[in-house]
């Protein structure tokens, strides 16, 4: 069973392609069937904007926001990763409540590339930086104070 020639079939599915009928040639019209009564690849194209060039462009674009979006992705999940290895260290090694622990979060530095800051319920005004190293999770550094004062995460 061949498409349907009868333009009054095309004219439903679209009005419009009634009247880009005439813009296109007849021999193109009814040359590709792509969708329900005969409406051609030259229709469908014409009315949707793709072209070869559209298409190289929209390639383009595709091709970018995955190179954009993989390393976004990656630094990502090393964060969220670290983050929950240090969460356990502290709670697990260093046996700190959960509930002192106020924030972790993940930080991109200069060096080390990835660190965690995290803040405590009874040293609200102090951040505490830990990292990862050779497996095991230490503390880099923490906010500078007054000479004397006692830190009590370190």
């Amino acid at each position: 069973m061949g498409y349907n020639r009868d333009t009054t079939c095309i004219s439903q599915l679209n009005p419009h392609l009634e009247r880009s009928r005439v813009l296109l040639d007849e021999r193109e019209l009814y040359r590709s069937p792509v969708l329900h009564c005969g409406l051609s690849k030259a229709i469908y194209n014409h009315f949707w904007g793709i072209t070869k060039m559209n298409k190289k462009i929209m390639i383009i674009v595709f091709l970018g926001l995955i190179l954009i979006s993989v390393p976004v992705i990656y630094v990502q999940g090393t964060l969220l990763s670290l983050e929950n290895q240090v969460r356990q260290h502290l709670i697990t090694e260093k046996n700190i409540d959960e509930k002192t622990i106020v924030s972790v979060d993940g930080v991109v530095g200069k060096l080390p590339l990835y660190s965690v800051e995290v803040i405590f319920a009874d040293e609200p005004d102090v951040k505490y930086f830990y990292t990862e190293k050779n497996g095991k999770i230490i503390t880099l550094h923490s906010t500078l104070k007054p000479k004397g004062y006692e830190y009590k995460h370190n």
